[in-house]
């Protein structure tokens, strides 16, 4: 699944919004503060706690998106924005790690990884993400966008339309469908040619 979702307009210098972008009518906000982090460390403790209950791929889990930053990101130079949803008691509701680009003269956001990330997403609580509908998210990328500042569209790839039984909720905006679908498998502990079986054919794995 790809999406291209333009966020409103904003100020470039803003860090932080509690509510500054106007929502439709109707449109319910989950949450009750936005921050825009730039140094992953600062969210080290709190990132692995969302992990332990979250929707979160692998590719969004901590231990991988570290040493991306450190690497591919640092011999890159790319800028890294954080972005941190928070209940009314200071508790994470979401994270959306994501790296800004300019090309073509367009400064977007897309989710850390590029090709080297098979599946681009946020890290979710579960009765979070459950509850963001469309309207939602389109509101919670907008007051992203404001934080951020500057941002011309959010440009997400490859992604998952569900992840653990629950709906992704940013595929639910603008997109299609990828033409290769994207798979997964249980592997199970001293069992890899069991594994192989499974998921390739006799053909593919000899």
């Amino acid at each position: 699944m790809s999406a291209l979702v333009e966020p409103s307009p904003s100020a470039p210098t803003q860090r932080r919004t509690d509510a500054p972008v106007a929502r439709a009518p109707g449109t319910a906000k989950i949450w009750a503060s936005l921050s825009v982090v730039e140094e992953i460390a600062a969210l080290a403790d709190e990132w692995r706690a969302l992990e332990d209950r979250a929707l979160v791929t692998p590719y969004q889990a901590y231990g991988w998106v570290r040493p991306f930053v450190e690497t591919v990101g640092a011999a890159e130079r790319m800028a890294f924005r954080h972005a941190v949803l928070r209940d009314a008691g200071g508790a994470m509701l979401a994270i959306l790690p994501l790296v800004i680009t300019r090309r073509s003269g367009i400064r977007f956001a897309e989710f850390i990884g590029g090709k080297h990330a098979n599946y681009h997403m946020g890290i979710y609580d579960p009765a979070f993400a459950a509850g963001l509908d469309a309207a939602g998210a389109r509101l919670m990328l907008a007051e992203i966008g404001a934080a951020i500042g500057g941002l011309d569209a959010f440009i997400f790839v490859n992604q998952p339309t569900q992840w653990q039984g629950v709906p992704n909720p940013l595929a639910q905006l603008a997109g299609g469908p990828s033409p290769s679908g994207a798979y997964k498998l249980a592997l199970v502990p001293g069992d890899g040619e069991g594994s192989l079986r499974r998921s390739m054919s006799s053909h593919a794995h000899i």
